[in-house]
This record gives structure tokens, sequence and C-alpha cells, in this order.
């Protein structure tokens, strides 16, 4: 099971509740007091910055290596904006893109087609309120977030259709895709938002 942003908030509890069920985990989360490299049976802790391509390959790569697949991938690392339309930092919300929507899109790419052959597995994608009502106050954040629902909601279409035997634009039958789910992270403190999230994670199947 692999989750990033695993350092704090929703990450960090779900690491614990599914330590405690135990499941085998790969986290990831920038670098930080209490959060560094270490691997052992059960769990896999690899720091890096989740936009850059080598080091999402790599922690595919050495999740892979070390428990033989992937059979939950819970897209959680996020960053937030506080500031509205009309003065808005661009350069700032780029980034925000990149890691609120590119990387966690980039690092499904890199899992999904094993999944497809396994014909089994199931990706969580962190959503939020904002993702489904504009803040005026916090515009791109949301603006990633709808982008998070989207794509979440095409991948949920392509694995129901997948399901049902339909085909690929080639024309071959395709392979079952793996479970989608979109989680909100709602407007609430932290200790509550984490509890909620863990909670509702808590069931997802896992090795």
């Amino acid at each position: 099971m692999l989750i990033t942003g695993a350092s704090e908030g929703i990450g960090a509890a779900c690491a614990r509740q599914l330590r405690k069920k135990g499941a085998k985990l790969s986290l990831t989360a920038l670098p930080g007091p209490g959060f560094e490299d270490h691997s052992d049976s059960h769990e896999l802790v690899f720091a890096g910055d989740i936009t850059d391509d080598g080091f999402r390959r790599t922690l595919v790569r050495r999740t892979v290596d070390q428990f033989g697949r992937i059979d939950v991938l819970i897209n959680n690392v996020g960053v937030g904006l506080c500031a509205p339309p009309s003065t808005v930092d661009v350069e700032l919300s780029k980034r925000m893109f990149d890691i609120n929507i590119f990387a966690p899109l980039a690092l499904t790419q890199l899992i999904i087609p094993d999944m497809r052959t396994r014909g089994s597995g199931t990706i969580v994608n962190l959503g939020s309120v904002g993702g489904r009502v504009s803040l005026p106050w916090s515009v791109m954040y949301c603006a990633t977030k709808f982008a998070v629902h989207a794509v979440n909601d095409s991948l949920h279409r392509t694995s129901e259709q997948d399901q049902s035997g339909g085909v690929s634009r080639a024309g071959r039958p395709s392979h079952r895709l793996p479970t989608l789910r979109t989680l909100p992270r709602f407007s609430m403190g932290e200790d509550t938002m984490s509890q909620r999230g863990s909670e509702d994670l808590g069931n997802a199947p896992f090795r």
C-alpha cells in the first residue's frame, strides 16, 4: 500500500490506522524531522519530491521490489494557497497544480498497468469540498481539487467500462481497471479531519 503525503495530517493518520491492521506500507513525503528514509519487512519510508519524475519511478520500483506489488495507492499529497483570483500568484499556482494534480496523475499512470494486468487494485484520490464549490479566497486550490475530481471521475468511468467488458480505443479487449475512490477533505480541525479520513480508508483492501 503506497501513501503519498504521509508525514502529517490525513496521510499520517491513514498510515497509523493501516499499520495497526498489518498493512505493508510504502510511505512518501518531503524529507523533514521525524520523516526519514528507512525500511523493514513491513514498511518502506522513502522521502523526496513527488513532482520529480525520477523520484516517482524510483519510489514505485523500490516499493514493488520490497513488497512484490502495489495493491492500494492513496494519492493524499496536496498543498493549499489562500488568495482571491484578482491577486493570486500564477507561478505558485502552477507549482500547486504540479503537486496536487499532475504528480498524483503521473504516479497513477505508473501503477495502473500492473493493476490492469492483475485485474485488481484500489486507487484513492483525496478530493475536497472545494472541488465541488469554489471558495473565492482559495480559488486556485479549489481549481486543483476540481481537477482531481475530474480525473478521478474519468478514471472511474474507464474502470466501469473495462469491468463490463468494454474495448479500448485500439479495439482490443481491455484489462479490468482498479477501483477508484475520491474521499473529500472536510473543512474541520486537523484531528477531526485526520480521524474521518483514516476511518473511511480503514476498510480498503490491502495485502
